[in-house]
């Protein structure tokens, strides 16, 4: 082998490994992020490696028939380099996001890239229809000075805007460019008799080679920016959360301050509307009974009212969500209304259940609908009233009465009852009731 067919094999090797060791890392990063620029690249890099094997057909190349290597390269050396083009710009594209950021670029970009493809279809057609190559090789030059102009142009719009990511690609593509001309240039000049010493293939390696760095380092940078940008969400995501925080306590706040304020006013007005009642019912004469029923019903109501409204205030209260509330509330009423009439109660729920949250609708219903049983317990003489809680049989809350004689529920308790969606069961002079709730949490 002559010095310059040596200065070719080392040329052909160290590209080849060059572009092999790239392949295999782009390889492995499309494996696990399966990004389809990468898939791109991938095709791109098995384009320009192929066209420079063709390109050293005058070697003799291991594993590989000399023979038909100048025949693909008879067939596809005005067709390779251009389609490796096509792919580059689909990278391009993809890689700088170019069709979510710059819509109106990426319209010239894709009318550049099927222009490419028109080439090769006109290209293998001029094949198949035998055109001389001299012919095809004037069409070759005249699309790649197109696409040297027009890269150009795209290369200069971008530097000038200045974002760092983009200097990679951008500048890689430039040299790229620069060297694809200088190499068509060197050919022409070969077939024109002028003694290069090299072989013209050196300066599309060389240069393709500093693409190659190029991406790498872009590829580098890019990783760097996402990991900056899913480190600044998170940033984000933390202050959103706290604004967030800090306006459901205010709002919290203002709940309230409001519900004290209108359970302050309601009460007021309900206390108010007793008291006179009451007056009223003193200086009815005793002949005028219907008036006295109306002002004691009104007074009743005025009374199941104000309860109604302190146990809608309780249940609201976010303070109050647990067994353990629940359970100091039912103390809290038993002492109301029981100790006056010396009745005995108990509240047996386990404290190991104290955490379990049960849902505000549960809060709500259960004080309500305890309260009208201590109520009913009270107008029909119970000696006894249990309060137990089963957490095994789908989180029931049970009320038990033991009465002295015989009774009846009556409608109006049985109404509510119903109302709060319990059930509940007679037996001789025993009563219970039970109510189901939904779990939130432990």
């Amino acid at each position: 082998m002559t010095n310059i067919e040596w200065l070719d094999a080392y040329s052909l090797i160290g590209f080849t490994s060059v572009l092999l060791f790239q392949f295999l890392f782009i390889g492995l990063q499309w494996a696990f992020i399966q990004r389809k620029e990468y898939g791109y690249y991938m095709a791109y890099m098995i384009g320009i490696g192929c066209y420079s094997v063709l390109k050293y057909s005058h070697l003799q190349i291991p594993f590989i028939d000399q023979s038909t290597i100048k025949y693909l390269e008879l067939k596809l050396e005005l067709i390779l380099p251009i389609l490796s083009y096509f792919l580059y710009y689909r990278f391009a594209r993809a890689f700088l996001e170019i069709p979510k950021r710059y819509e109106r670029y990426n319209r010239w970009v894709k009318k550049m890239e099927y222009f490419l493809l028109l080439y090769i279809c006109v290209e293998a057609c001029l094949m198949l229809l035998k055109i001389e190559k001299p012919t095809r090789e004037i069409v070759f030059q005249v699309v790649s000075l197109i696409l040297f102009s027009f890269s150009c142009f795209m290369i200069f719009i971008f530097l000038k805007m200045r974002i760092k990511l983009m200097y990679f690609i951008v500048i890689g593509a430039l040299v790229l460019n620069i060297g694809a001309f200088g190499t068509m240039v060197l050919y022409i000049m070969r077939e024109n008799g002028v003694g290069l010493g090299f072989h013209p293939m050196l300066v599309s390696n060389l240069t393709n080679i500093f693409e190659l760095l190029a991406f790498s380092s872009g590829l580098s940078y890019k990783a760097m920016l996402v990991d900056k940008e899913r480190l600044q969400a998170k940033e984000d995501l933390i202050n959103n959360l706290q604004d967030n925080f800090a306006l459901q306590e205010k709002l919290h706040r203002i709940r309230q301050s409001s519900a004290h304020e209108l359970h302050s006013e309601i009460a007021s007005g309900m206390s108010d509307l007793s008291i006179y009642t009451g007056l009223v019912e003193k200086e009815v004469n005793p002949e005028q009974d219907n008036v006295r029923f109306l002002t004691s019903q009104i007074r009743s109501r005025s009374a199941q009212m104000l309860d109604t409204l302190h146990d809608l205030i309780w249940s609201l209260n976010p303070e109050n969500r647990s067994l353990e509330d629940l359970s100091n509330k039912f103390q809290q009423l038993s002492r109301e209304k029981l100790i006056p009439y010396n009745l005995a109660w108990k509240i047996r729920i386990d404290e190991n259940l104290f955490s379990i949250h049960p849902d505000a609708d549960f809060m709500r219903k259960s004080v309500s609908l305890y309260r009208y049983t201590l109520d009913f317990v009270v107008k029909n003489k119970f000696q006894f009233v249990e309060v137990s809680f089963d957490n095994e049989l789908n989180t029931l809350l049970i009320l038990v009465a033991l009465a002295n004689q015989d009774f009846e529920i009556g409608e109006h308790f049985e109404h509510h009852i119903k109302k709060t969606s319990a059930t509940y069961k007679t037996t001789g002079n025993e009563l219970s009731i039970m109510l189901c709730f939904t779990r939130i949490s432990d």
